[in-house]
């Protein structure tokens, strides 16, 4: 709670100021993409969202989680451009949702899932360097793969079943190594130095309107 009463408009530079913009960013593959168009269609004009939040959609189609753990990759080049074409600089990203899966993962459980639960540490760490003011990352895990298609080509071959289901151990994973207490993970003030952003698999309060 005390790392969302840090979500508030800020300034390019990143100062608070009351006429800011609180960036409100997407990073992930194809359906986080399909996903956060229609969140943002379905929060456009909502009354009770701040209007000062400025929604980026980050995801790209094909983007799965090995590059995006990549600080160099072009998957962060085209974030940049995205950001920039919203006016809103990495200073004033606050929020991300953040949904990934491993394409083509191999193995039995748990293997692919800790893989994965790395890949998306690293993902979580790029994005905690790249954006000063980042106070949360929302995690979700892959939606159920087994009817999904795309175009020619069969996507339960690319991310199958059990594989999508058992991604989401690598999101709790996740969040439980935060909320354990590993300082590696630390998000609270009080708890010593804040090394993560905070990592929730569901909404708070931060993004009402005052």
């Amino acid at each position: 709670m005390a790392r969302s009463a840090q979500v508030e408009p800020r300034a390019a530079s990143g100062a608070a100021s009351p006429d800011g913009r609180i960036g409100l960013l997407s990073i992930g593959m194809s359906f986080t993409t399909l996903e956060f168009q229609t969140f943002m269609e379905l929060a456009d004009g909502d009354a009770q969202i701040n209007p000062r939040i400025v929604f980026v959609d980050g995801a790209q189609e094909d983007a799965w989680v090995e590059p995006m753990a990549d600080p160099g990759s072009e998957y962060w080049t085209e974030v940049d451009r995205r950001l920039a074409a919203a006016g809103v600089t990495d200073e004033q990203v606050q929020v991300i949702w953040l949904k990934e899966a491993e394409d083509f993962p191999e193995g039995a459980f748990p293997d692919h899932a800790q893989a994965l639960a790395a890949q998306l540490e690293a993902v979580v760490r790029i994005a905690h360097d790249r954006y000063p003011n980042l106070q949360i990352v929302y995690l979700s895990s892959r939606v159920y793969a087994g009817y999904a298609q795309v175009g020619r080509r069969n996507a339960n071959r690319i991310n199958p079943e059990p594989y999508a289901y058992e991604s989401a151990f690598a999101v709790r994973w996740l969040i439980e190594k935060q909320t354990s207490g590993d300082p590696d993970w630390n998000a609270a003030p009080n708890a010593g130095p804040v090394t993560a952003p905070v990592r929730f698999s569901n909404g708070r309060g931060w993004w009402r309107r005052a």
